[in-house]
């Protein structure tokens, strides 16, 4: 269980009051190559396509530091980006730095992927309730940069335009919410079904308020078989939920051919009303048009609570077994130094997870994150824990049922088969008790 107050806290007070920075597009649009032109060469991969150009700046103040060396970044799309990077190192031919997802750099610290960093000096500015993240046997094996969680972001001239006031307090009130913006001729929710990792993200409150906000050890019931995807009422009735805003047509119209990024852009051009995604929503958002007006909420279940659901997103180590390993630690350190992560975090508006590092962040992000820092729990992504194939028949699943697949006994079954056929496979983290 992750203590929200010791998690978050410090960031609401740095954040309340402050007027945002805008930035980034989505993810998963293509691949990018940049060269800096040097002696030394460090190669870096990267998945998402929007922090590109923090990411160019950041390399530009390493270079000025370190003279004589030059980064080239690739970017791979983050649903082909754990097979392709796998591929390469399992082959010999990884890059000097890798991205990786934050909640999961102890998984490619077990897997001997990532090099230790713990007796680095620049360990000591991850915040503690971050260490867990990056942590494996005792050893650190990266820094995570920035944190996500989940919230509904909203076209305030679309509720207007519908004459919706006041934000839902109970989960019948948001439907309602829906069935008011649909009758007024607005798309309630926007949605990009075509990237397979949305079915992760883009249905993240709901995991969290009917799955694991009715079972707090439902990640450890699950690895240890005290409760199956077959026989979990809580599990069961979130996909009766989620069929449900596909059945009412409150998803946008075409969502299977509409991508993350596609998605977002209907948000922020008024054609969509709401995306129910990650905090980084909002960057996104205003990327893509910085005047547009947007508020937020966060999504209650039937009585009112809100249960919290989020991580590391970012997170950032060294091969190895690279050539460069001693410029390679030095350039994931130059990543953890406050006034650079303070940067980064404030150009894409998401939470730091690197002391002293206090990014101004817009309104509707200072507000979730002090929504957040009233909850006791922060469970952690919803499929972080699982095989990864059990992932994938997952996010399949939910994709699947915008194209009419809505058995639930069929999905659960899947599922169940996936999880318990691969829940030993040596990547997998193994659940403990306390696990949330």
């Amino acid at each position: 269980m992750k203590k929200v107050s010791s998690i978050i806290l410090a960031m609401v007070i740095l954040a309340t009051g402050a007027q945002g920075l805008f930035a980034s597009g989505a993810k998963d649009s293509g691949t990018a190559t940049t060269v800096v032109e040097a002696k030394t060469k460090l190669t870096l991969i990267y998945w998402d396509p929007s922090h590109k150009e923090i990411q160019d700046k950041i390399h530009a103040m390493f270079i000025q530091e370190n003279p004589g060396v030059s980064i080239e970044m690739e970017q791979v799309p983050g649903d082909q980006y754990d097979q392709v990077l796998k591929t390469r190192l399992l082959a010999g031919n990884g890059p000097d730095v890798m991205f990786y997802w934050g909640a999961f750099i102890n998984r490619y610290g077990k897997e001997g992927f990532y090099g230790d960093i713990t007796t680095e000096n620049f360990t000591k500015n991850i915040l503690p309730a971050y260490l867990s993240f990056a942590t494996y046997n005792g050893k650190i094996y990266g820094v995570p940069l920035n944190v996500n969680t989940y919230g509904v972001f909203y076209d305030k001239v679309l509720f207007k335009k519908a004459g919706i006031a006041a934000m839902p307090k109970n989960y019948a009130e948001f439907l309602a919410i829906c069935e008011k913006l649909k009758q007024a001729g607005i798309t309630p929710l926007t949605r990009g079904a075509k990237d397979l990792w949305t079915g992760l993200h883009e249905t993240g409150p709901l995991e969290a308020n009917f799955v694991l906000g009715k079972n707090e050890t439902f990640q450890y019931d699950l690895y240890t078989g005290k409760t199956t995807f077959a026989t979990n009422a809580g599990f069961r009735d979130y996909l009766k939920r989620y069929i449900e805003l596909v059945e009412k047509d409150y998803f946008v119209k075409g969502a299977l051919g509409l991508d993350h990024t596609q998605a977002m852009q209907l948000v922020a051009d008024g054609k969509a009303a709401m995306s129910m995604f990650l905090s980084l929503g909002y960057g996104e958002i205003i990327g893509f048009n910085k005047d547009a007006d947007i508020g937020y909420f966060p999504l209650p279940d039937d009585n009112g609570n809100v249960f919290w659901s989020g991580a590391p997103d970012n997170g950032i180590g060294y091969w190895a077994k690279g050539k460069n390993m001693d410029l390679a630690k030095k350039l994931v350190g130059f990543y953890a130094r406050p006034d650079i992560n303070q940067l980064f975090n404030e150009t894409i508006q998401t939470l730091p997870c690197i002391k002293d590092a206090n990014p101004k962040l817009a309104g509707p992000v200072t507000q979730l994150a002090v929504d957040l820092s009233k909850s006791k729990t922060l469970f952690t992504w919803f499929d972080g824990p699982w095989p990864m194939k059990a992932s994938d028949v997952y996010r399949s699943a939910i994709q699947g049922i915008h194209a009419g697949d809505k058995d639930i006994d069929k999905i659960c079954t899947a599922l169940d088969k996936a999880y318990t056929e691969n829940k030993n496979d040596p990547a997998v983290m193994p659940v403990t008790a306390s696990d949330r």
